[in-house]
């Protein structure tokens, strides 16, 4: 409406019937236009004020002063915008809620516009008592507490940060216990140990120290699931894998990470006795035994031992001595 009282000046328009047929060529929104098709006729002859409150009936509230002063109120400066952009923001809603009636001075303007400021910025207003000038401007108090805005400290920006910064709110949403397995599976992929954070080749609970609190896991890191029985491993010697274990102590693989081995792993009793039947097995079929080797290893035996009823002759030979 401010606008299409502009418009009025400009074209000095007086007349109550022309400023409201000039005004239904301005009309844009569909349902104000729609009413204003139905009323404009039945204010031929009367005042442009009557067939403006009328409008106004009809596209604002009841109560829109109120809700702008209320507004007003409770302005705050957020982080995206700058001084200049708060105050022409609180600028145009006085301008609304002072549409031919001043409800709000541009005092009572300034003090809501330092309430809604930030801390640092709204003790520079109050340390050099903007608001207590005598013959007060808002353009002055404007002007000076847009400078001390521009002199205040600005936060670095966080440029090339954004994957730390999404890994760190990863982190944060995380779980103490999901936290902790995520950092042992990384370390047990890796062979280092769970307290120094180095391949220093110790059972796990039995590093000396010192701890080290820190590790980097990148962020391409893949989290394997837990095991139901998770014994944590021995941490690596170096780099390069683990060492070669002794007999019957077999080296603890990482979590999640797939190991081989070029060792078999030690027999137990039911182990070897079941390599030693195959064993023999095996040289009974190259003796050609058949397919019962103990009976016919039995019957060779009664062949070669010599008969209890048969005298076995013996040949004595006369031995000459050489004089």
């Amino acid at each position: 409406m401010r606008g299409v009282k502009i418009f009025f000046s400009t074209r000095n328009v007086s007349h109550s019937d022309d400023k409201r047929l000039i005004l239904g060529a301005l009309i844009s929104e569909t349902n104000l236009l729609s009413y204003y098709a139905n009323v404009s006729a039945l204010y031929e002859g009367k005042t442009w004020d009557k067939f403006r409150s009328c409008l106004f009936k009809f596209c604002l509230p009841e109560d829109w002063r109120t809700e702008l002063r209320q507004t007003i109120q409770h302005l705050e400066m957020s982080n995206s915008e700058s001084f200049m952009e708060f105050s022409g923001r609180a600028r145009t809603l006085q301008s609304l809620v002072n549409f031919e009636k001043d409800s709000i001075s541009d005092f009572d303007l300034a003090e809501f516009v330092m309430f809604g400021l930030p801390n640092t910025l709204k003790s520079k207003v109050k340390d050099f008592q903007l608001l207590a000038a005598q013959n007060f401007s808002y353009t002055e108090f404007e002007s000076r507490t847009n400078g001390f805005y521009a002199t205040l400290p600005r936060p670095r920006p966080s440029t090339g940060r954004g994957p730390t910064t999404l890994a760190s709110n990863t982190l944060n949403q995380l779980d103490p216990e999901a936290y902790l397995w995520r950092l042992f599976s990384y370390l047990d992929s890796v062979g280092k140990c769970h307290f120094c954070k180095k391949h220093c080749g110790n059972l796990a609970g039995a590093c000396p120290g010192p701890q080290e609190r820190r590790i980097f896991i990148p962020p391409s890191f893949v989290v394997p699931p837990k095991p139901a029985n998770y014994v944590a491993p021995r941490a690596w010697k170096n780099a390069q894998g683990p060492s070669i274990s002794s007999a019957g102590k077999a080296t603890g693989r990482p979590a999640g990470v797939a190991a081989a081995s070029v060792e078999a792993p030690a027999l137990d009793e039911a182990g070897i006795s079941a390599v030693a039947m195959i064993e023999g097995h095996m040289e009974a079929e190259a003796l050609n035994y058949g397919d019962d080797p103990l009976s016919f290893i039995e019957h060779n035996r009664e062949d070669s031992e010599p008969s209890d009823t048969e005298d076995t002759p013996v040949t004595a030979e006369t031995l000459s001595l050489a004089d």
